[in-house]
């Protein structure tokens, strides 16, 4: 099963929500959780949106779902060269 956690989830615990609630309909964990995207932006997440933080803190919160087991995999869609570069250096685990 993989699954995305849509980007204006982005933020530490609402992707930790996010992680479990998906853990949770998937029958304990998933195969695959990734960013979809790393920026929200009005026609994707409606006018007005506001996150809790950002794609590292999404990370972070993915990085530690990782380890409690509820997801058996990690990575991230939609990036730019500069952003994959920067997610490679930043990440603890690799996607």
């Amino acid at each position: 099963v993989v699954t995305k956690l849509h980007p204006r989830d982005h933020g530490s615990r609402s992707c930790a929500a996010a992680v479990e609630s998906s853990a949770r309909k998937f029958g304990g964990y998933v195969d695959v959780f990734l960013q979809h995207y790393p920026r929200c932006w009005d026609e994707l997440c409606g006018r007005g949106w506001r996150t809790e933080g950002d794609w590292r803190d999404s990370w972070r919160a993915m990085e530690d779902a990782y380890r409690r087991g509820l997801v058996r995999a990690i990575g991230a869609s939609n990036l730019v060269a500069r952003e994959l570069e920067e997610l490679l250096a930043f990440a603890e685990i690799g996607p």
